[in-house]
């Protein structure tokens, strides 16, 4: 499920080299270049690369997706809860306009054509699913069993770089 940055604060990352064979650590291009997989003791979690941000609009509330799909109480499964699946497809034009329609309303105002989209989509050890769309105007949002409005969140760049790819 969607989760928030209390879940891999204060120590909770762990060493990846343990996780079994067929998890997925990485994301694929052009995904990787926006977020990574990392592993923590509560299992392994998709946030952004190291310059990007990811948080929900109007407020500091960093953004992830762990393969646990809990959307709090957590358990200790360190590299047993993963991903097994991660796929991005990059949207063409008209599935990238119907794609932001479900953001458009609320946040997004600016419909151009010509902004580019992402789908990664997911999938645990336990047949969890992650759908997560990316966008180049900065904005993105997750989908985990449903798209829910609390899943939008802003891309920021701590470089000042905008979203392209």
């Amino acid at each position: 499920m969607f989760c928030n940055s209390a879940f891999a604060n204060n120590g909770m990352y762990i060493d990846c080299k343990n996780s079994p064979k067929e998890a997925v650590l990485s994301l694929p291009k052009p995904a990787g270049d926006f977020g990574r997989v990392s592993c923590t003791k509560f299992g392994h979690i998709i946030r952004p690369v190291e310059s990007w941000i990811w948080t929900r609009p109007g407020g500091y509330a960093p953004t992830f997706y762990s393969a646990q799909m809990v959307s709090r109480n957590p358990k200790v499964t360190n590299n047993n809860s993963y991903f097994q699946s991660i796929q991005v497809i990059e949207l063409d034009s008209e599935e990238s306009v119907t794609r932001r329609g479900f953001i458009g309303s609320d946040f997004d105002s600016d419909l151009d054509i010509n902004i580019k989209g992402m789908e990664i989509s997911t999938e645990n050890n336990n047949g969890g699913q992650h759908t997560i769309y990316i966008f180049s105007n900065g904005w993105g949002y997750g989908c985990s069993q449903s798209c829910k409005k609390e899943g939008v969140f802003i891309l920021i760049n701590k470089n000042k770089k905008q979203v392209s790819w």
